[in-house]
């Protein structure tokens, strides 16, 4: 509640005194009353490693300026908002540190653009579930070589799985169930994840097949 943060903005400043905050590397303001007010002056902390903002009540469009000069997050939530629109993902490539980036449980919205979040190369985390995107999986995410964990589960994604989420070989957790995705998908595409662990598939359309490979086939992850 924000009466957690009684005494921690400065009386007569606000929210202007988190601009004297230059050396904070970690901020965690999640599941307060905060609303986009805050997120100008958030832009002054330039030190910042790890940003929560999650379960608050911003909304509106993502807040790509004001967070555009925050070039050392490697940590980025701002899930659980109602945050709508389309995600600036050429915005968001200026975040080249960048290794997480929560923005599950919002209302985005329009094609599911992400050639800008695809440049950055350090990201090990994204999710974006329980949104409103569409379109077609990005092809671009193989080359996101560190890639631990993707969740794109619960928006309305369509069109066929790639076949080159199979390159994505350090990927740990995979969730893309809850969309329209349709056609046919082996599961042997995704023999060479040796590290994956939880696979989540599934479709709101009758038109995906999804199979197993013939023969013995015995995966590392969970079905």
């Amino acid at each position: 509640t924000e009466g957690r943060f009684y005494g921690f903005f400065d009386d007569v400043e606000g929210y202007k005194s988190l601009r004297r905050l230059r050396n904070l590397e970690i901020l965690d303001l999640s599941s307060n009353r905060f609303n986009n007010s805050i997120i100008p002056f958030l832009s002054a902390a330039t030190s910042l490693t790890t940003l929560f903002l999650r379960d608050n009540y911003m909304d509106g469009p993502f807040p790509a300026k004001e967070l555009r000069d925050l070039t050392n997050l490697e940590l980025l939530d701002l899930s659980a908002n109602r945050f709508n629109g389309t995600i600036p993902t050429q915005e968001l490539s200026a975040l080249m540190k960048l290794k997480a980036l929560d923005l599950s449980d919002n209302e985005f919205s329009g094609s599911i653009q992400l050639q800008g979040i695809c440049k950055l190369k350090n990201m090990q985390e994204l999710d974006l579930s329980r949104n409103k995107l569409v379109g077609q999986l990005p092809t671009c995410l193989t080359g996101l070589a560190g890639l631990r964990v993707l969740d794109l589960s619960s928006n309305q994604l369509a069109g066929n799985m790639p076949a080159s989420l199979g390159s994505l070989e350090s990927l740990e957790y995979l969730s893309l169930f809850d969309n329209n995705f349709e056609g046919f998908f082996s599961l042997g595409l995704l023999s060479n994840l040796t590290e994956l662990r939880v696979l989540k598939l599934g479709s709101n359309s009758n038109s995906l097949q999804v199979a197993l490979p013939e023969g013995s086939w015995n995966p590392k992850f969970q079905l």
